[in-house]
């Protein structure tokens, strides 16, 4: 009995013992399928997040590359703007030169050392009552000007072996070697062809290809000039002359104004009522007169002045059909 009892006990405890065992084993299979399904569940978020985070990043330098992009243009967009700008002022600066230029350029076509001869573009043609076509300019030569011109002026003319003759030729001055300075480029200014168009075009005549001649004057001492003798017209061949007076101050201050030049009427005298116009000689005055002797329908300009005697400074300039133009 007690064999059988000690059996059967044996047997129930492997009995209880298997089961344990069963049970043990159930345990661990579901907590590894736990493990493993946590796993995965965990493998699949990281996946998840490491996709999102990916997706982010890829966002990212998405909104990185067109923000670069962007910023690329706008800076593109800004240098050529800069550019441009920078262009624009370019062509601004270079029209500005080129308008500078222009103007030097113009400032050196109407203006000589000596004079602008612009002022014969601005001056009118004399009124009077014989139709003579001429100008007269106050102060063509500007005083300091004009000073320098005297500080350089040919002692020679003041002399009675050069200035008593009727014409004094520019030649016979350079001989003596005293045309220097501001008088000789007054002569140079005088016969430039700028000079010569500004006249011609004033007194409506074209000087181009006539000849140039010029002569000085410098004193009338001691024998006198003028008088009666004096009254004459150019020659045939002159077809325009033009006078510049050199003395600073006036020649005669009497009402008889010996030394300035007269327009007349006629040959007949140097009377008041036979003057048409009186030409004040100083001061760097100009006039410029048509020569229409011998032209059908024209009055010549019949000239001459009154008796003076001193220095009476002056060049005189012609414009002439042949080379000797007397």
């Amino acid at each position: 009995m007690s064999a059988v009892v000690s059996c059967d006990h044996r047997q129930n405890n492997f009995y209880r013992i298997s089961i344990c065992l069963f049970a043990s084993i159930l345990f661990v299979c579901d907590s590894f399928t736990d493990w493993r399904d946590f796993n995965y569940r965990d493998l699949r978020l990281l996946r998840n997040n490491r996709s999102s985070i990916e997706s982010e990043n890829d966002d990212y330098d998405r909104l990185n590359e067109r923000t670069r992009t962007v910023l690329s243009r706008s800076t593109s967009e800004d240098s050529i703007t800069s550019l441009t700008t920078h262009s624009k002022e370019e062509e601004e600066q270079e029209e500005q030169k080129e308008q500078e230029k222009k103007k030097k350029k113009k400032v050196g076509k109407t203006t000589l050392e000596s004079f602008d001869v612009e002022k014969i573009s601005n001056a009118r043609l004399e009124p009077n009552k014989e139709n003579l076509k001429f100008i007269f300019i106050e102060g063509f030569i500007d005083r300091e000007k004009l000073r320098e011109i005297l500080r350089d002026f040919p002692r020679a003319l003041d002399s009675t072996t050069l200035a008593n003759k009727k014409n004094v030729e520019k030649k016979d001055v350079v001989k003596t070697g005293q045309v220097r300075g501001a008088y000789k480029q007054l002569l140079n200014d005088v016969e430039s062809d700028l000079f010569r168009d500004y006249v011609g075009s004033k007194l409506g005549i074209s000087l181009k290809g006539w000849f140039n001649r010029v002569s000085l004057r410098g004193a009338c001492d001691p024998n006198p000039c003028g008088g009666l003798d004096s009254i004459h017209v150019d020659h045939v061949a002159k077809a325009v002359s033009v006078l510049i007076y050199l003395n600073e101050d006036e020649l005669d201050r009497t009402d008889f104004h010996g030394g300035d030049l007269l327009f007349l009427k006629s040959k007949k005298s140097l009377d008041d009522e036979n003057v048409v116009a009186r030409i004040p000689s100083y001061n760097g005055n100009i006039v410029a007169f048509r020569n229409f002797r011998n032209v059908k329908g024209q009055k010549e300009a019949i000239h001459g002045l009154r008796e003076f005697r001193g220095l009476r400074r002056a060049v005189q300039v012609n414009w002439c059909k042949t080379k000797t133009c007397q």
